[in-house]
């Protein structure tokens, strides 16, 4: 039986945190990984430049937060996005803002934000275990509920994916082991991108101590939609429109910003960020669309006078040339295909009945979803543990005394931007935090 301070189960964001800060305090800290190597989502997250939070006041971000947001007050209050980029910078990872309130590493490399994460674990004392899968976790009672944790069981040799990378204090051991720690914090993440780890391990561990998880979803994950036109949009990539979520008719939710045509359907920031209400109500066998507004700095008379003008100041020229003006290219084909007006037609043949069928095709252009991408494409899960088992303060298990929980793995999620690294590091500090206080208490100073 090897004997720590603190085991920690799953070396993304939440898991390098944590480790590093309860080593920095003097804990002997153990990190469990079934991979290969720690960071592997993190490493690949904001298309590898990894967006690692988000400038939004706190009141705000926690409003965007589902299903309640107001379970981090707590943790936001003690550890926020100001708190973070101090740490990155004392840590060696500069960082810089750009529009949207995003905050990334200045070297644009998600990669590096691993590494300086790992390094400075190591320099902290921090003890990796790779290619370790925790099959068990085991506690005094045999019906858990007002049990504490005595050991856990891992498995050597289960890693899924990529080469073996070793820290200077990794320690290589058997096929199976035991450890025994005052403390253990769960950082197994949700089931978003599966490959990098995060396939469910610690929602069947949290079952196993007598956790409620919820159902869990695909979200931040791309929309299928039901067109032939997908095809010939397939890249097409827009700023500066509006999407709306509609459920026969009436609008759900609405978002502004950026939209990607890709080659299963609709994705891009507003679509991603639309898509936790939509895979909710597609999973409850709901018919839904996307409605598209390409123009919503026009309103409606505008956009009018704007059609009219065009026509006739461009009397001469044919219909796809003219609306090369108010789309792009790959656009224009499928406006005259959608309203059967000839693209060679000159404008000023333009009848009015033709300009309303330009008019709705870019103030309300509609697609219907038929699904959603799996979750080896979603960013996030909607969906974990039930946040009402655990202290809002401490991260600790209101059922298994010396558990913590932080990260993906909790019933928390945000819209893109930032939001979801933000509340995977702030609830591990939380949880670090609090362990190393509970430790120092007991110990003394």
């Amino acid at each position: 039986m090897e004997n720590y301070d603190a085991v920690i189960i799953g070396s993304g964001a939440s898991g390098l945190l944590a480790a590093g800060y309860m080593a920095e305090a003097g804990l002997q800290v153990i990190v469990l990984e079934k991979m290969s190597q720690s960071g592997r989502k993190l490493s690949i997250t904001g298309k590898g430049r990894c967006n690692i939070t988000n400038d939004t006041e706190t009141q705000d971000f926690i409003e965007r937060v589902n299903p309640d947001g107001r379970f981090l007050l707590s943790s936001f209050s003690q550890f926020y996005n100001q708190e973070l980029i101090d740490l990155f910078e004392r840590i060696g990872i500069k960082t810089k803002l750009e529009r949207g309130g995003r905050y990334f590493p200045a070297n644009d490399s998600a990669p590096d934000v691993v590494k300086k994460m790992i390094e400075w674990c190591d320099r902290k004392g921090v003890i990796f275990k790779h290619d370790f899968r925790v099959n068990r976790i085991i506690t005094t009672r045999k019906f858990i509920e007002g049990g504490s944790i005595t050991s856990i069981k891992a498995v050597q040799g289960t890693s899924i994916a990529g080469q073996r990378i070793k820290h200077k204090r990794e320690v290589i051991v058997g096929e199976s082991s035991s450890f025994s720690a005052s403390f253990v914090l769960l950082c197994t993440g949700g089931l978003s991108y599966p490959a990098t780890g995060s396939d469910g391990d610690g929602h069947r561990m949290l079952k196993q101590l007598g956790h409620s998880v919820s159902k869990c979803l695909p979200s931040l994950v791309p929309l299928e939609i039901d067109s032939r036109i997908v095809s010939s949009l397939t890249g097409l990539e827009l700023r500066n429109v509006q999407a709306s979520l509609q459920e026969r008719g009436k609008t759900v939710s609405s978002e502004f910003g950026e939209l990607h045509f890709i080659k299963t359907g609709l994705s891009g920031p507003i679509i991603l960020t639309l898509s936790r209400i939509a895979v909710s109500l597609l999973h409850q066998q709901k018919s839904l669309s996307i409605l598209i507004d390409f123009k919503p700095g026009l309103d409606g008379e505008k956009l009018n006078r704007r059609l009219i003008r065009d026509f006739t100041d461009r009397a001469k020229e044919p219909v796809s040339s003219i609306l090369r003006g108010l789309m792009p290219k790959k656009l224009v084909s499928v406006c005259v295909a959608s309203t059967g007006i000839h693209p060679n037609k000159p404008g000023s043949e333009v009848s009015a009945k033709d300009r309303k069928e330009i008019h709705t095709f870019l103030k309300a252009f509609s697609l219907k979803l038929t699904g959603y991408r799996p979750f080896s494409e979603a960013i996030i899960t909607n969906g974990g543990l039930d946040v009402k088992e655990i202290n809002q303060k401490t991260l600790e298990s209101k059922k298994v005394a010396g558990l913590y929980i932080a990260g993906e793995i909790l019933d928390l999620d945000g819209p893109t931007g930032g939001f979801n690294l933000q509340i995977a590091f702030s609830t591990a500090k939380a949880a670090a935090q609090a362990i190393i206080s509970k430790r120092s208490g007991v110990q003394g100073p």
